[in-house]
């Protein structure tokens, strides 16, 4: 991490529901693009998303940045699901502003704003199991709260689990498109991506100073790509970090067979369910999700590791004394790594 170094003055938002209100406003027309008097409850929502996110932004960089300083040991919690609820009236409590953003929304009433609606705008991403994936969330907040320097990692879905409907007396599923209207609390990190390989075989061979080495061939492949998401403590200035990882497409579609009319191979890469699966649901393959999101999540570790060792061999990696524990979770078991 690189050493801190004067930087200006930022704005600092406050938590007084008249600086709320203003900066209600002024992201609505700024950020979201609108004005009041077509706004829509999204529009509304989306606006007020940015105002609590902007409010944590900071807190969160402090934390971060203390952890590396101080050089704190810190807890990597890996889950195939993250059942977080709904983030913007959890951030609210946590950050002890539900009265004051409470107070700001309904001053502005007058402009069209119904604060009733907006806790139903946001969607309840069906990202988890009521058990696991409520209890790996809990994890999450309880860490933050607790002040102990925790990272979750997981999968960023697509879809959610489903949504249940009864038509013409029988239950229907239909898929959980909780990503249509975007996602205010996510920050993509295009820089962070990392290959993911499935299937093939190794190959041995000599190098040239005659040591045997090992390569992997005929695979799979699938980039996993991160997207953070802060996790405010309960009155407290921690704020962790929350790392999903996002499969895509080695490429977007192959040019040759687009060029000779193949459209459907052209893109297969991309669609295919082996290699970029979408949805989270109870039969979303268990060892596919944990190859993806452990082989991503230790891909980022072990460089981070390392940095605290780098006078070491390679062949040496000192796990026992390296600043991390990582725990790993899914529907049948835990592991603890050192």
């Amino acid at each position: 991490m690189k050493k801190p170094v004067a930087l200006p003055e930022l704005d600092h938002p406050t938590l007084d529901a008249e600086s709320i209100r203003h900066s209600l406003y002024n992201r609505l027309i700024y950020t979201i693009g609108k004005d009041p008097i077509n706004a829509t409850d999204r529009d509304w929502f989306y606006a007020a998303a940015a105002v609590v996110r902007e409010r944590m932004i900071e807190r969160w960089m402090e934390t971060m940045r203390s952890y590396y300083i101080d050089d704190r040991k810190r807890v990597y919690y890996l889950s195939l699901e993250f059942l977080m609820g709904r983030t913007m009236t959890n951030s609210m409590l946590n950050i002890c502003a539900e009265k004051e953003f409470h107070d700001a929304l309904v001053a502005l009433t007058e402009m069209g704003l119904k604060p009733q609606n907006l806790s139903e705008v946001e969607p309840d991403a069906a990202l988890g199991n009521g058990g696991l994936g409520r209890l790996a969330a809990c994890f999450l907040d309880s860490m933050a709260t607790l002040g102990v320097p925790g990272y979750g990692y997981g999968i960023r879905y697509e879809y959610g689990m489903f949504h249940q409907r009864i038509e013409n007396g029988q239950q229907i599923e239909h898929p959980d498109n909780w990503l249509r209207y975007g996602n205010p609390w996510e920050f993509p990190r295009p820089e962070v991506l990392y290959q993911v390989k499935f299937h093939g075989r190794v190959v041995d061979y000599a190098d040239e100073h005659g040591r045997k080495r090992y390569h992997w061939v005929d695979s799979d492949d699938v980039m996993a790509m991160a997207y953070d998401y802060p996790i405010p403590g309960f009155d407290t200035g921690t704020v962790n970090n929350m790392r999903l990882w996002a499969a895509k497409a080695t490429r977007d579609f192959d040019l040759t067979y687009f060029n000779e009319g193949e459209y459907i191979r052209a893109v297969e890469d991309k669609i295919n369910p082996r290699t970029c699966p979408r949805f989270f649901t109870p039969t979303t393959p268990l060892r596919w999700g944990e190859s993806f999101g452990s082989s991503s999540s230790i891909s980022l570790f072990v460089p981070r590791c390392r940095i605290c060792f780098a006078d070491l061999p390679n062949q040496t990696l000192p796990w026992t004394t390296c600043q991390t524990k990582s725990l790993s979770s899914s529907t049948t078991r835990i592991r603890q790594l050192p």
